[in-house]
């Protein structure tokens, strides 16, 4: 999982040199040898999510729902997640103070799919 970003400015997303040096920059990272990271899907933090990028390292995230999105998951999505993730997800990340409802919600379906869980 990468977060790749043009600048923050119209000039800067209309820099056809830095435009340029962010997709090479992409490609090659795809060409490189892939580990075998276990594949997570996330639930909770913030729009960037910091903690599962510190978790980055030990783990590849596949889908990740922020914590200002959970009121709009229901089982179909947390499926969808699990499904449309390329690879086979092993494990759900749930970040810690999640409300009860939310939790309770997401562990009962990762149970369903047969996914373990954990709390960072």
């Amino acid at each position: 999982m990468f977060f790749a970003e043009l600048g923050s400015s119209e000039e800067q997303w209309r820099d056809p040199v830095a435009a340029m040096f962010l997709a090479e920059a992409i490609l090659n990272g795809l060409k490189q040898p892939l580990d075998r990271s276990r594949v997570a899907v996330g639930f909770g933090g913030g729009h960037y999510c910091p903690k599962f990028s510190d978790l980055e390292r030990d783990f590849a995230f596949g889908h990740i729902c922020p914590k200002y999105a959970l009121d709009l998951l229901d089982e179909s999505l947390i499926r969808e997640m699990v499904e449309k993730t390329a690879d086979k997800v092993d494990l759900g990340i749930l970040e810690k103070n999640l409300k009860e409802r939310h939790a309770s919600l997401i562990t009962r379906t990762l149970r369903k799919l047969d996914i373990d869980h954990i709390e960072a």
